[in-house]
């Protein structure tokens, strides 16, 4: 399932997923064509027009960064669930 977004709701979208118990992992599409999976909610800082998601480098709960890649919450254009994982 794919959610498209705008504005103010995107963070709020966001923060609504990270919240969700179980955690269902998502993917971050934004208008470059760049996509960002979100496997654990401890892999992304959320401020209030940006979003920093961790780049894992090894597995575990939460896995271990090695990088992160800022995005401008402007330009993300959807918000999708992993396929094996739904909404």
């Amino acid at each position: 399932m794919i959610l498209q977004i705008e504005g103010t709701m995107k963070h709020q979208t966001i923060e609504m997923l990270l919240q969700r118990r179980p955690f269902k992992a998502f993917e971050l599409a934004l208008s470059s064509g760049e996509s960002y999976e979100v496997g654990h909610p401890k892999m992304i800082y959320l401020a209030e027009d940006f979003a920093a998601v961790g780049m894992p480098h090894r597995t575990g709960d939460p896995p271990e960064v090695s990088d992160f890649a800022w995005l401008d919450l402007d330009h993300i254009v959807s918000i999708e669930a992993r396929k094996d994982v739904p909404f």
